[in-house]
């Protein structure tokens, strides 16, 4: 376990013998609605230069461009090349939606589930908005993903400001949920509460299990709510408090930390350098410019342009070779059509035979099922409506049942897709050994919800599979 206190000395030591002449690698800037914290860095995440505190705040997305640009001019040093941004009024969210319905997904499509769940607890549109997301966690069939989002234009006027300095915009992210303890290094189980000003994010971590809660402090039972989240926590000597600025009373823990204190300030921001720069932000939900050249795409590129050489020589090879045996294959095709000629007659001969013996094989052996088949078509009506009523469901209507000698076919609508799967195979048991058998359920968006997913339409064909020696189809035929 490392002492926080003297790990803060030892960095302070070597960005000391660091030349400030040259130009950091990185530079990170936490910026608040009143100040704004600032670090350099080398490629390794260590400080390069002493913690900068700058009387500048920003209060709003929209003002970030402008705030680099007052910043620039405030600060001791030119900024970085690579430039990190850490604002704590950057929208920050824990979105949770069922497991079973983003498992399995491409991350397109989980990205769009996110940002439709992401509207609906915000109310603003995320259209023209860039965005960042990491998993979080999987607790009772739900999955916790914490994202951040920005408009576009704004991140691409921020870029833009920057680009003027001669830096780049590495990443823009929300300074809370940092999932790193504070006070130790490599704790398997720690939790810290911190207090930003407008909600309290709370983390707790165990072994490899990562836990966030974000507890608005508009709501006025939040202290009902902390208190009930931390019912089960048992982080022992390993919790700990950020302040931000706002004072609350928050619930005790065993460190407090305050970004008005500057050894807290610069620890918090050396934890941070770490997972920015060495961890290349894997653990958190780090907005980025998009890529002008898709990867997956140069792969694709790459790949058909390989094939394509391949084929050519592979094509150049078989024009040689052909030429070479043509000859020779000429004179075996003749030989080697006769023989199969002679196989063929010989194999066709054998096989009807064997197919009629195995006929009237089946047939004797299937004669027994026919007072079995007839007193299951009896049945056939009766068990499949006790089986639509075992099988109902509030979210699902059965419009018609039309019935013949040879199907039944049961047309209806549900409000979820799964559900006409569900009752196929609610349908399909009692039916499970006789000679009639539930074909799998056809069904179709009919778009008329106003997100375009559902109703969906759904036919469901029960049919006779008939005795397997007297097919129906072979009864029709002659």
């Amino acid at each position: 376990m490392i002492n926080h206190r003297k790990l803060l000395n030892f960095v302070s030591l070597a960005f000391k013998k660091i030349s400030l002449s040259k130009k950091a690698a990185h530079t990170l800037l936490v910026i608040t609605e009143e100040k704004t914290f600032r670090i350099d860095t080398d490629n390794n995440g260590v400080f390069s230069a002493e913690l900068e505190v700058i009387e500048q705040g920003c209060a709003s997305p929209s003002s970030l461009p402008r705030t680099i640009t007052k910043l620039s001019e405030k600060t001791i040093s030119p900024l970085a090349k690579s430039v990190w941004i850490l604002y704590s009024r950057l929208p920050a969210l824990l979105v949770s939606v069922p497991e079973m319905q983003v498992k399995g997904l491409d991350k397109a499509m989980l990205a769009q589930i996110l940002l439709y769940e992401a509207e609906g607890m915000t109310g603003q549109t995320s259209v023209e908005n860039l965005f960042a997301y990491r998993f979080v966690k999987t607790e009772d069939e739900m999955s916790d993903y914490w994202l951040t989002q920005i408009d576009q234009g704004i991140f691409n006027e921020l870029s833009t400001t920057l680009k003027k300095q001669k830096s780049k915009l590495a990443g823009l992210l929300s300074p809370s949920g940092l999932l790193s303890p504070l006070q130790v290094d490599d704790a398997e189980q720690w939790l810290r509460l911190e207090s930003w000003p407008n909600q309290l994010v709370a983390l707790y971590k165990h072994d490899i299990n990562a836990n966030i809660n974000v507890i608005s402090y508009d709501s006025p039972r939040w202290r009902d709510e902390l208190q009930h989240w931390l019912a089960d926590k048992q982080p022992g000597s390993n919790s700990e408090t950020l302040l931000t600025g706002r004072l609350d009373v928050l619930p005790d823990t065993a460190v407090v930390f305050d970004l008005n204190n500057s050894d807290d300030a610069a620890l918090w921001l050396l934890r941070w350098a770490n997972e920015l720069i060495v961890e290349e932000g894997r653990h958190s939900a780090v907005i980025r410019q998009p890529s002008a050249i898709n990867p997956e795409h140069l792969w694709m590129a790459g790949s058909g342009l390989a094939a394509t050489v391949l084929c050519l020589l592979n094509a150049l090879w078989f024009i040689h070779e052909r030429t070479v045996f043509d000859a020779e294959a000429d004179n075996l095709r003749a030989i080697e059509k006769n023989i199969q000629d002679l196989n063929k007659r010989i194999g066709d001969v054998s096989t009807e035979k064997t197919k009629i013996e195995q006929k009237l094989q089946q047939l004797s052996n299937d004669s027994g099922q026919i007072p079995s088949i007839l007193s299951h078509l009896k049945q056939r009506d009766a068990l499949l409506l006790k089986a639509l009523a075992d099988g109902r469901n509030q979210q699902l209507i059965i419009e018609t049942i039309t019935s013949s000698a040879a199907s039944v076919v049961i047309e209806g609508v549900t409000l979820q897709q799964e559900l006409a799967n569900k009752l196929a195979d609610s349908l399909a048991q009692p039916f499970k050994d006789s000679p009639w058998r539930i074909e799998s359920p056809t069904v179709k968006n009919m778009a008329l919800m106003a997100d375009g997913n559902g109703p969906w339409s759904m036919v469901i064909s029960l049919v006779d599979a008939g005795v397997p020696s007297i097919r129906r189809s072979d009864i029709n035929s002659k």
